[in-house]
């Protein structure tokens, strides 16, 4: 029950509705915290806390979600959950304007997901390493994972990159300052 009500509350968080108007959700799981979430659980609902906190403009909270992620990630010693902390780190790296460090973060975090066999995780880290290279002036290699991660994800039943990814790729070609990446 508390999985449910906090990735609920997770869900209502991407959509607009703030920590407060939320909290109720995340009581069973001990509060924004999750200490009562499973850390292979926590390090994905920390990457999700740490884009809601991104697109809020909440750099502090970001990071603190990242690193929230990177703790319970080398707790559990998994590569799955090794590279969905690199790519929330690589993340909030982007926002504080270190885009070289955040293309090689995400890359890292995209071969990582790779190798544990979770495409669409990899998928994700890519479309993020894109938005790197781009605001690094990379944008031939940038257009070259907005493609693989569309590629990627043309297979799945429930694309969670790839319709987008066009529009993205379009967008930070011409638009480097914006981000439609969550």
């Amino acid at each position: 029950a508390a999985m449910a009500r906090a990735r609920l509350a997770l869900t209502l968080r991407e959509l607009g509705d703030s920590a407060a108007e939320t909290e109720d959700l995340v009581s069973i799981a001990g509060g924004w915290e999750l200490p009562r979430i499973p850390p292979t659980w926590r390090v994905s609902y920390k990457d999700a806390l740490t884009r809601i906190a991104l697109d809020g403009g909440d750099l502090d909270q970001a990071a603190a979600s990242a690193e929230e992620a990177n703790r319970a990630a080398a707790a559990l010693r998994l590569p799955l959950a090794s590279a969905v902390a690199q790519r929330a780190r690589a993340a909030v790296l982007l926002a504080r304007g270190d885009a070289g460090a955040a293309g090689e973060l995400a890359l890292a975090s995209a071969a990582g997901a790779d190798a544990a066999g979770a495409p669409v995780e990899a998928a994700r880290s890519r479309v993020l390493a894109g938005k790197a290279l781009v605001a690094a002036g990379e944008r031939d290699h940038a257009l070259e994972l907005f493609r693989r991660a569309e590629h990627t994800e043309r297979g799945r039943a429930l694309p969670l990159v790839g319709n987008a990814t066009d529009r993205l790729a379009s967008n930070a070609l011409t638009h480097p300052d914006i981000d439609d990446t969550h």
